[in-house]
């Protein structure tokens, strides 16, 4: 198995709980996993214009990629 295979493998393992209570949450309250910064924090204007960076449930924030523009 490669590095890159295991190192997948290892963060969805570490993650399955963690999503399995951000998807019940969601299925009760309608809010989305994956959301906007300013979904969570409205009074923070600095999120308003932040389209590249989102909340992955209402705990984890992923870390940005380096994407070419």
């Amino acid at each position: 198995m490669t590095q890159a295979a295991t190192a997948a493998i290892t963060l969805r393992t570490s993650l399955k709980d963690y999503v399995h209570e951000q998807m019940t949450i969601a299925s009760k309250t309608g809010v989305p996993l994956q959301r906007y910064l300013w979904h969570d924090f409205p009074e923070d204007a600095a999120c308003w214009d932040i389209g590249d960076e989102y909340m992955f449930g209402s705990g984890k924030l992923p870390p940005a990629q380096n994407v070419s523009r």
